[in-house]
């Protein structure tokens, strides 16, 4: 499989020099679709009328070389993903806006963008989301579990209830937790935040089995059936 990046942060701070009205709007579609009737550039999940916190993130996002960042994971994931079949993927790190104004809702977001529909399946794009709300930083991104002891295990049990299909709202609230549930109008079930992904982490680092491996369908005989959130809405 082949991996590359596609830079968009410079995109970014060009549209957030524009002053805030129509043109920079129509100047958005124009670029994320380049006149066509598809997206080619993955810039959807970008607010176009984001005030001037957006454009001191983007700078503060160029001054640490995010893009070089993002460029170099593109090129280990190449070659970590060299023998798994797939058409090319093109990464992104993508500014969002969880701050200024109701464009964005941070949890029905970074669904939409974990657990794309079946039409943004069919693009190429991989986006990492960098949000307004916090200050970018250059560290490492392996995760580390938080859940642990009798709050996993409390968690596990509760989530194992659901069964292997539950209804998107459930499935949310089991991922997500409950204050992102209530934000959504959607019945809690007694979990901490994102609790579903702290399970999903645990369980798999308990398991020690290698990405890639799973990728080419080796050694996941053992691996359950995981329920996964079907067509997220986008708040805006």
């Amino acid at each position: 499989m082949r991996v590359t990046y596609l830079p968009v942060l410079a995109v970014l701070r060009e549209l957030y020099l524009q002053p805030r009205d129509m043109r920079r709007f129509r100047e958005y579609i124009q670029t994320m679709t380049g006149g066509t009737d598809d997206v080619v550039l993955p810039i959807g999940l970008a607010n176009p009328m984001a005030r001037e916190h957006a454009l001191s993130r983007v700078d503060e996002l160029i001054a640490l070389d995010a893009d070089a960042s993002g460029a170099a994971a593109a090129r280990d994931a190449e070659v970590r993903l060299r023998d798994v079949p797939g058409p090319e993927i093109k990464a992104s790190i993508v500014l969002v806006d969880d701050v200024g104004g109701g464009w964005t809702n941070r949890y029905t977001t970074e669904a939409m963008a974990r657990f794309p529909s079946r039409g943004a399946l069919k693009r190429p794009f991989a986006t990492a989301l960098v949000w307004t709300s916090e200050s970018p930083s250059a560290v490492f991104a392996r995760a580390q579990p938080w859940l642990a002891g009798a709050a996993l295990q409390r968690a596990r049990e509760r989530i194992h209830d659901l069964g292997d299909d539950p209804p998107y709202p459930r499935a949310f609230a089991a991922l997500y937790g409950d204050a992102a549930a209530e934000q959504l109008g959607y019945e809690p079930l007694g979990l901490s935040p994102r609790a579903g992904f702290g399970v999903a982490l645990a369980d798999e680092l308990d398991r020690k089995r290698d990405a890639i491996e799973v990728l080419l369908g080796k050694r996941v005989d053992d691996a359950p059936h995981q329920a996964v959130p079907r067509r997220p809405t986008r708040s805006r």
